[in-house]
């Protein structure tokens, strides 16, 4: 069975969305798989259990217990706080990102020549976003579009 079909067995399909709309406020950059993120949850609270009921003598009190709070709170620990680091970073590099962006405008050249040479002059994950659009502006698609679906990744 694939990991999406079991994954979609177990989770709501409203679930599921929210889950990886999460994980595109992660940005491009990020190798986290909604799936893998959702299929690590459910085995390691299944490991929880058992480890419980195992090394407890009331296990069966406090495996339920354990594992409705760690369930509850996953999300939280490897998702949100990840989503909140990653806020931060970017509010501390938009106001030199986009100092730069402004020079590089009042110079004469255009957005798609101002991004791209801000892009390769500031580092950050503004930068990597900024790169990523201007990437598939490279390979045809209008600047307008690729901002927009960067506006949609950041929703």
């Amino acid at each position: 069975m694939d990991r999406r079909e079991f994954i979609k067995k177990i989770y709501s399909k409203n679930y599921i969305n929210r889950i990886v709309s999460k994980v595109k406020l992660l940005g491009s950059m990020s190798n986290i798989d909604p799936y893998d993120l959702l299929i690590c949850r459910v085995i390691t609270s299944i490991m929880l259990f058992c480890l419980c009921l195992y090394f407890f003598d009331y296990g069966y009190l406090i495996a339920p217990i354990g594992v409705v709070i760690y369930y509850n709170v996953f999300n939280q620990i490897f998702l949100y706080s990840k989503i909140d680091k990653r806020n931060k970073e970017l509010e501390k590099s938009a106001m030199h990102f986009f100092e730069v962006l402004t020079l590089s405008l009042e110079t004469g050249r255009n957005l798609v020549e101002a991004i791209d040479v801000t892009v390769s002059n500031v580092d950050g994950i503004l930068s990597d976003e900024f790169r990523e659009s201007i990437r598939e502006v490279s390979f045809g698609k209008s600047l307008t579009e690729a901002l927009y679906d960067m506006h949609l990744k950041g929703q």
